[in-house]
């Protein structure tokens, strides 16, 4: 439900971008930036409640191996739809250092920052399960140093490149993400840790202030500072609790969710083709509520398509198998 969730508000937060000179949207858009935080959540959330089923360096390859596949195939095809279209219109981007970029993912399309992100936690998340199980001071070592960072940043800016750095200050969320899974049994975790994020939150917001530093989401983002994660934290438990009150269950909302988690990862780049197309190629005149309305219900129409091509595709497949099967055991019959 999370998930799909976040899903639903990156959408936003892409379409309502062009619209941030109307209050409202301002607001909405700033305040909506735990869709990241929540993404994160959910993926590590999942992997710590395997119930541990990293043990041998067998396991660790299998588990990075398959997490690096479904992470870079969908990107890749991305990558060429989206260069292949951008070069209609933007040729001059298309040279050997924006291709190498894009390759290596370290730069080029704008949001391929978070899929880098994700790869770096495929190696992360076992890396601090193993701290966790057997070198708990080392564990505690890394979160201090991770906390350390995150604050750190909100006095000094990075020099280089973000994107050297932003997995460190993001491990706090994964930290975050195994105490949930240890703890989330016991009545007074949540109401704890929600009001003590929440004052952390409010009390850096207040620093930001007092240091004359933007205390919009964005400005504080790209790496994340604590004071982002600290509002990403809050709003995570507190959602997290809605979700567990039943909040979304109501049939059409369910349904809704559901199918934007189980595509979200598919939905993150066709939107983002979506809005590209949308933008560069035609010259509409939209509202911010209307975009995100057109943005939204395309993107839907193109994963559905998707998933009948696949299904499609799967079928004949399958049904091309049991020919050749079929033939096989007629031949072997026949020699017999």
């Amino acid at each position: 439900m999370l998930r799909g969730l976040s899903m639903f508000v990156m959408i936003f937060l892409h379409t309502s971008a062009y619209f941030l000179s109307v209050p409202l949207v301002f607001l909405l858009w700033n305040y909506s930036e735990f869709a990241v935080p929540i993404f994160i959540f959910c993926s590590s959330y999942v992997f710590f409640m395997k119930k541990y089923p990293i043990h041998t360096w067998q396991d660790i390859f299998a588990h990075i191996k398959k997490r690096l596949l479904r992470l870079l195939i969908p990107y890749y095809v991305f990558a060429v739809v989206f260069i292949l279209i951008e070069r209609i219109k933007e040729p001059s981007k298309l040279t050997y250092q924006y291709v190498f970029k894009n390759l290596f993912v370290v730069g080029g399309i704008s949001i391929n920052w978070l899929v880098l992100l994700f790869i770096c936690f495929t190696f992360l998340m076992p890396f601090i399960l193993y701290l966790h199980t057997k070198r708990g001071v080392l564990f505690y070592l890394f979160m201090l140093i991770s906390g350390i960072s995150a604050f750190l940043l909100m006095l000094y800016r990075f020099p280089l490149d973000y994107r050297f750095i932003f997995w460190l200050p993001w491990s706090l969320l994964v930290i975050f993400s195994l105490f949930v899974v240890e703890n989330e049994h016991k009545k007074w975790f949540f109401p704890a840790m929600f009001f003590f994020w929440m004052i952390v939150f409010f009390t850096l917001q207040n620093l930001q202030v007092s240091l004359h530093h933007s205390i919009t989401m964005y400005d504080n983002k790209y790496p994340p500072n604590l004071y982002h994660l600290a509002f990403g934290i809050f709003s995570t438990i507190g959602l997290y609790v809605i979700a567990k009150k039943g909040i979304f269950s109501l049939p059409l909302i369910k349904s809704l969710l559901l199918f934007l988690s189980k595509n979200s990862y598919s939905l993150f780049f066709i939107h983002w083709l979506v809005i590209y197309v949308m933008t560069v190629f035609f010259h509409f005149t939209f509202t911010w509520v209307s975009f995100f309305t057109t943005v939204f219900l395309f993107s839907i129409v193109m994963q559905i398509v998707l998933n009948r091509l696949s299904l499609l595709t799967r079928g004949i497949i399958a049904s091309q198998h049991y020919t050749w099967g079929q033939r096989s055991e007629y031949s072997q019959e026949h020699e017999d």
